[in-house]
C-alpha cells in the first residue's frame, strides 16, 4: 500500500508531534479502561453513574482532540498545487529563461540550451569527456543530505501540506506513491577529478525540493495563494546582476539523478512511448523507451559511476516495456551508451542523463507498460526506421511530426546527433556492429 511508506515519512518529518499524537492516544486507551472498569464495578449507583459519565466524556473528549491532531498532522487541506510562472526571489521576480549557470558550470562549458518545451543547461565538452567511457569513482557525501534535511526542516509545515496534496492525487488517479530510495548527485561532473559524489536520498525528498521549488499552494475555493516555494529555488544573482542557478554541491536540492535511453532493436528501429496523462512528469507528451531515476540499489560498485547510469538505464527501459522476457536474466540488451548529461532547470536543476541500449529483440516485442506509458495513437508512430545512419539526419523531424516532445526525449535525440556529428563512425558501430 502507498499509504505505509508515506505515513512513515510523516512520523520522521514530525517526531514531536508523533509523540504528542501517541500521548493522546494513550489517554484515550486510559479512558475507555476506566470505563470499562466503571461498569463491572460493585460500587454504588451514584458513584458508577458518575464514574461512567467521567469516562464517557473523556474518551469522547479524546477521540475530538486526536481526530483534530490527527487531520493537522496529516496536513489535510482544501488547497491545490499550482506551477508558478515566475521565481520569487529576494532580488526580485526571475523567470527560468533568465537562468545561467554557474561561474564553475560556465568553465566547464555549460550554456543555456533551449529544447523544444523549455530551458536546460548543457555542455558538449562534458558530453565528449563521458563519451570516453572514464572509470569514474564514486565517493560517498554526508554534507548535501543534511542541507537538504535542513531546508524541508524550515519550510516543513507548508511542505508537508504540498506532498499531503500530491498523496491525495495519487490516490484519486490510482498512482503508486512510494518513497523509494533515490541515488542522488552532491557534486558535478568534473573531468579533473576523477570522481563524483554521491548520497542515498528519499524520493519524497525530491518532491519537497526539486519538484516543489517552481510551485505554490493555493485555496481549493477561492484561489487565495497559500504559499509560495518558489523562494526555494537554488538561484543566486552575482555582481553583473547575472543569475545564476547554484552549483550541485552548493545545492540544497535533493538532485536525485534522472535517466533516459533510447530502444535500438535488432530491425532497426528506435521505440518510443507516449507518457500517460496520470505521470507527475511530461503527462502525455513522447518519451524515450526508458526514462525515471536511479535508485540506489542501482549502485552495484563504487568504482564505476556510469556503469551504474546504464545499470539504471536499463533497468527503466526493462520495466516501462513490460514484456516477461525483458528480464535482467534474459540477454535481451546487448549494451547501453550514456550520450550526454543535462540540468533541467524547470525541476531546480535535476541532472540527468541520457543514452541509447541496444537491443536484441525486434521492435514488434516491444510493448509499453499501461501503468507508466501508452503507445501513441497510432502504431507507426511508435517506431521509427533508422536502416542506416545516415537516417538519423531526419530522425527528429519525424519524431516531432508524431507528437510533442518531452524533455528527456527532446535531450536524448539532441545527445544522439551530437555524437553523430561529431562521431559517427563509432555511433554506426554501436549500432550495427563493427562488421555493418
Amino acid at each position: 500500500m502507498t499509504y505505509i511508506p508515506y505515513l512513515f515519512y510523516l512520523m520522521r518529518q514530525q517526531r514531536s508531534a508523533t509523540a504528542f499524537l501517541a500521548v493522546d492516544v494513550l489517554f484515550l486507551v486510559v479512558a475507555l479502561l476506566a470505563l470499562h472498569s466503571a461498569l463491572n464495578s460493585p460500587t454504588g449507583t451514584y458513584v458508577l453513574t458518575a464514574t461512567v459519565v467521567f469516562a464517557v466524556g473523556k474518551a469522547a473528549w479524546s477521540v475530538i482532540k486526536i481526530f483534530r491532531s490527527w487531520m493537522a498532522y496529516l496536513h489535510a487541506s482544501e488547497s491545490r498545487i499550482i506551477r508558478r510562472r515566475a521565481l520569487n526571489q529576494s532580488f526580485g521576480l526571475v523567470k527560468l529563461t533568465q537562468i545561467r549557470p554557474s561561474e564553475k558550470e560556465q568553465v566547464a562549458g555549460f550554456s543555456v540550451h533551449k529544447t523544444c518545451r523549455e530551458p536546460v543547461l548543457h555542455s558538449e565538452q562534458i558530453d565528449e569527456f563521458l563519451w570516453t567511457a572514464p572509470q569514474l569513482r564514486v565517493v560517498k557525501n554526508t554534507e548535501k543530505p543534511l542541507a537538504v534535511a535542513r531546508l524541508i526542516r524550515r519550510h516543513r509545515g507548508p511542505l508537508l501540506t504540498l506532498l499531503a496534496c500530491q498523496h491525495r492525487e495519487a490516490r484519486k488517479e490510482k498512482q503508486l506513491f512510494f518513497n523509494e530510495e533515490k541515488l542522488c548527485l552532491a557534486s558535478r561532473i568534473d573531468p579533473d577529478r576523477g570522481q563524483v559524489e554521491c548520497y542515498k536520498g528519499l524520493y519524497f525528498d525530491a518532491l519537497l525540493t526539486n519538484e516543489a521549488c517552481t510551485k505554490a499552494l493555493v485555496d481549493e475555493n477561492d484561489d487565495d495563494l497559500l504559499t509560495d516555494f518558489t523562494p526555494m529555488f537554488p538561484l543566486y544573482r552575482r555582481f553583473d546582476n547575472q543569475v545564476c542557478l547554484d552549483d550541485i554541491a552548493e545545492s540544497a536540492m535533493s538532485d536525485h539523478i534522472g535517466i533516459s535511453t533510447l530502444g535500438f532493436t535488432r530491425d532497426r528501429y528506435i521505440v518510443i512511448w507516449a507518457q500517460s496523462p496520470k505521470v507527475l512528469h511530461s503527462p502525455g507528451l513522447l518519451a524515450p523507451t526508458g526514462s525515471g531515476s536511479c535508485d540506489w540499489k542501482d549502485l552495484v560498485s563504487y568504482d564505476d559511476f556510469l556503469h551504474t547510469i546504464r545499470i539504471a538505464m536499463e533497468r527503466e527501459l526493462r520495466e516501462e516495456s513490460s514484456l516477461k522476457m525483458l528480464s535482467p536474466q534474459h540477454p535481451v540488451i546487448n549494451s547501453t551508451f550514456v550520450l550526454g548529461f543535462f540540468r533541467w532547470v524547470k525541476r531546480g536543476g535535476n541532472p540527468e542523463f541520457v543514452g541509447i541500449t541496444r537491443l536484441d529483440v525486434d521492435s514488434s516485442e516491444l510493448k509499453p507498460n499501461l501503468s507508466e506509458t501508452r503507445r501513441p495513437r497510432e502504431k507507426r508512430q511508435a517506431k521509427f526506421l533508422v536502416e542506416k545512419i545516415d537516417d538519423l539526419h531526419s530522425l527528429r523531424a519525424r519524431i516531432e511530426r508524431s507528437g510533442e516532445l518531452s524533455v528527456p526525449l527532446d535531450m536524448n535525440l539532441r545527445c544522439l546527433e551530437e555524437f553523430y556529428s561529431k562521431r559517427g563512425q563509432q555511433l554506426a558501430d554501436f549500432l550495427y556492429g563493427a562488421d555493418h
